[in-house]
């Protein structure tokens, strides 16, 4: 959620500084720079966060031989994490920064929302509590 809302301030920001109309957001926005850091710290943990978890998940599954890689709960986790792999791949080999990664951020919180939201309640087989 932070990565995300440092991703829209950046857009923000970015848009306010180009269009040369500096005025609201510019005077009450971090700079972009420091945004972008915000940005990749947090993706940064929520990545290793996730890795854990889907670590975890798949040893647990050997474990207790429910193996549900049918589920497309897996299948949309597994996704997220790719989103935020490229982004971080993009963004420490290439240098890239700013929107793309802004944007990459934006993206990935959104197939986070449709994975908890839609996917968990309506169509998970093996994840229903």
């Amino acid at each position: 959620t932070i990565s995300f809302i440092s991703a829209l301030m950046h857009i923000f920001l970015f848009k306010e500084i180009k269009n040369k109309s500096i005025g609201f957001f510019y005077n009450r926005f971090p700079s972009l720079e420091h945004l972008d850091r915000i940005n990749i710290a947090t993706v940064a943990i929520g990545f290793i966060s996730l890795t854990f978890g889907l670590i975890t998940g798949f040893i647990w599954l050997k474990q207790t031989s429910k193996m549900v890689f049918y589920d497309i709960k897996v299948y949309s986790s597994v996704t997220i994490w790719l989103v935020y792999f490229i982004m971080l791949h993009v963004r420490g080999y290439s240098g890239q920064k700013g929107n793309k990664l802004a944007f990459f951020s934006i993206v990935g919180y959104i197939f986070i929302l449709i994975n908890f939201i839609l996917i968990g309640y309506f169509f998970s087989a093996g994840h229903n509590f």
